[in-house]
């Protein structure tokens, strides 16, 4: 009887032992499976770390490609102005190479082998379409692939990058016509460019299209782009940052439209060249005998017998040097720097400028009536240079009932051989007439009022207030080895 009842107390030992086991299975496995979680985590941890790396060594192949071309386009230009001034400053070969195999379009390509770089290895090839063979820089649109690679110690990846740039020289006429504000196209407006250092306009248009080359081109530094109407831009049209270029009824742009990264940073022209061109010009003398201006006992400025000539000069009650020419004839500039508070010239006066000019004006130019003529040899557009600023000078009060505040503004007709360079930020330029117009110009306004034909003067690339190369990044974008997009930053 003892014995029977004994029996059941063993069975609660055996469940005891049972849930003894299934707890320790299940926290060995817990155990087992944070082990893994653990190294999941661990190996994640080492990807994302060979994907930073690999990806900071396909920043530095960016950066130093990005060097190579600023150095690249410095290299071109000084080329070209060795050939402009016949000096042989550069004798270095370009340091991209061109490639044409005939079957595609030829391209630039610019190769950074591979090189070590710490723990890894970063090799980067740029290329860009040939848009003017005979000058290289116009090597603008530059597409660059850089390829990090990190292999250290267990760490290993690959990551690609793609990048878009514009290469553009820093000088301050290369935007062709640039408005610092908006710039509105209508009528009929034809551009191209050519380069008076290797001969005239008519020498190099091409006899199909009846246009020079490309690089025709115009920008706003702040604000849009538009136009109507006729409009051929062979060139790009760059509105301001934010901004659009927008042609409608057939208007055309040959080549960029999209907007700067950031707007481009202008300073007037100093003052002091003002005053001294002021200083100068005003100790002249009039002749009217022989119709000469004589400064430094050198002929300065000759009209000819039909045209008469109005002087405002400095006097106790009249501080300003304001001059007028009417009539029929022609008046020479032999070349110099002249100034000016207001300058005008009817119709039937030929102005005439046969060395290099410098024209200095605070209030008005207007030579819209007039026929302006470049005589220096090649239609070189930076022999004859104009500059507006609203300096008070002579300093003396305005006239009576004038405003304190005003905006110079230099109106200029077109013609066969109307070319010139204009500079003022706060100034407005109009350009009237059927007619052409060859150079650069950088106004806060410009107006191309009727039909006309705009031809930039590409020798103004490395002169006039040059400045270093600028390298604007378009895109970025991550891709994988074949090219494929992943990820795009702006």
């Amino acid at each position: 009887m003892n014995a029977f009842r004994s029996a059941p107390r063993s069975r609660p030992r055996g469940a005891a032992l049972i849930s003894a086991v299934v707890l320790a299975l299940s926290v060995a496995g817990l155990a087992y499976g944070l082990l893994g979680e653990s190294e999941a985590s661990r190996h994640t941890v080492v990807r994302s770390e060979a994907k930073i790396r690999s990806l900071e060594l396909a920043e530095i192949g960016l950066c130093r490609v990005e060097s190579s071309l600023v150095q690249g386009l410095t290299r071109e230009l000084m080329r070209e102005a060795d050939a402009a001034n016949g000096t042989t400053f550069v004798t270095e070969p370009p340091l991209w190479e061109t490639v044409d195999d005939g079957l595609n379009p030829a391209f630039l390509r610019l190769v950074l082998p591979v090189t070590a770089y710490g723990n890894g290895t970063y090799d980067v090839t740029a290329t860009c379409p040939v848009t003017d063979p005979q000058h290289q820089h116009y090597a603008r649109r530059w597409t660059v692939t850089s390829h990090g690679r990190i292999d250290d110690a267990g760490l290993a990846g690959d990551r690609w990058i793609e990048c878009g740039y514009w290469l553009r020289s820093g000088a301050a006429f290369v935007d062709g016509l640039l408005s610092l504000e908006e710039m509105v196209l209508m009528g009929t407006v034809t551009t191209d460019s050519y380069d008076s250092s290797l001969g005239s306009y008519a020498s190099q248009v091409d006899p199909v299209t009846g246009l020079g080359d490309f690089g025709g081109s115009l920008g706003s530094n702040t604000d849009s782009i538009s136009g109507t109407g006729t409009v051929l831009i062979n060139g790009d049209a760059i509105p301001g940052p934010d901004d659009a270029t927008v042609m409608g009824g057939g208007a055309t742009v040959v080549g960029e439209t999209e907007p700067r990264n950031e707007e481009r940073e202008f300073e007037p022209t100093p003052i002091e060249e003002f005053q001294d061109a002021y200083t100068a010009f005003a100790a002249g003398t009039w002749d009217n005998a022989t119709n000469t201006y004589t400064m430094g006992g050198a002929p300065a400025i000759v009209a000819a017998p039909g045209v008469n000539v109005n002087i405002g000069r400095i006097t106790p009650t009249r501080k300003y040097v304001d001059w007028a020419f009417v009539g029929n004839g022609t008046v020479t500039f032999p070349g110099g720097t002249y100034f000016f508070n207001n300058f005008t010239a009817s119709a039937g006066t030929i102005l005439q400028f046969t060395g290099e000019t410098k024209i200095y004006v605070t209030e008005s130019f207007d030579a819209g009536g007039a026929t302006f003529v470049n005589s220096t040899p090649n239609q070189r557009a930076a022999n004859v240079q104009i500059f507006a600023h609203p300096y008070g000078i002579p300093a003396a009060p305005r006239l009576p009932g004038s405003s304190t505040e005003w905006t110079p503004e230099v109106t200029l007709a077109g013609g066969p051989n109307s070319a010139w360079v204009m500079y003022g930020i706060e100034a407005k330029l109009t350009v009237t007439g059927n007619a052409e117009i060859f150079g650069a110009a950088v106004a806060r306004w410009i107006d191309l009022s009727g039909t006309s034909e705009y031809h930039y003067d590409r020798a103004l690339d490395w002169s006039l207030q040059p400045r270093p190369p600028r390298l604007e990044r378009r895109y970025w974008r991550e891709v994988n080895a074949a090219g494929g997009a992943m990820d795009v930053r702006r």
